[in-house]
């Protein structure tokens, strides 16, 4: 069995040597990090298969760090680690994320292992990044399409989007033309300023076998 690759950031240096210990004896492959920026770049150095992170990163939320992660490494599974708190284990759970309310190393460990064992990441299909930005509109908003797959979508939108998780938006795409129903099911701070990361789902009607949004998504060239 090939050694799983675990990515933890935690900005606290005692947990953070504890919980890499922990998940070491175990037999996994561990990297760590102390800040969100720190965070993204072993990211991408390391491609991990799971990343662990505190929900309170300094000033920054590491549930932004796991939305960004699954961006980037699309079957990345996720546990975040924080105190009760209903909405952001709420915003956690809508994502995909494991969310564990107890800080010590036993029970960490224990989520980390659900997450390596789950069977499949959180879609039923893979979305792939498009090799050049597909301009849409969504709810009247300019927005450029980045990822796509049979099930949904990612989008960028100006930060005047207002939508919420599980909120209906509508897409169309007038090049195409293509107009769709769709559910937003998470909404983030993108790395450019002043923009939002938005991603939704498409419903069954839209994504069955023959559908042109299929077609659609067979037919747009994606990144290697």
């Amino acid at each position: 069995m090939n050694e799983t690759r675990l990515l933890l950031a935690d900005a606290a240096s005692d947990e953070r040597f504890a919980y890499a210990a922990a998940l070491r004896r175990a037999g996994h492959a561990v990297y760590t990090a102390a800040t969100f920026a720190e965070a993204k770049a072993t990211l991408l150095r390391t491609s991990p298969d799971v990343l662990v992170t505190q929900v309170r990163l300094a000033d920054f939320n590491g549930i932004h760090l796991a939305l960004w992660g699954r961006r980037q490494l699309p079957n990345l599974r996720c546990v975040l680690i924080g105190a009760s708190d209903l909405p952001l284990e709420a915003e956690a759970r809508a994502s995909g994320f494991f969310y564990v309310r107890f800080n010590d190393e036993q029970t960490v460990l224990q989520a980390t292992t659900e997450a390596i064992m789950r069977d499949r990441p959180r879609r039923h299909w893979r979305r792939k990044r498009l090799t050049s930005r597909l301009a849409a509109w969504i709810d009247d908003h300019a927005a450029l399409v980045l990822e796509v797959g049979y099930g949904g979508f990612c989008a960028q939108l100006p930060a005047t989007f207002e939508a919420k998780a599980d909120t209906p938006v509508t897409l169309d795409i007038p090049g195409v033309p293509l107009r769709a129903q769709a559910t937003c099911r998470w909404v983030t701070a993108a790395d450019v300023s002043g923009a939002f990361w938005c991603g939704a789902s498409l419903g069954d009607d839209e994504i069955r076998a023959g559908s042109r949004w299929r077609r659609l998504v067979d037919a747009l060239p994606s990144e290697p």
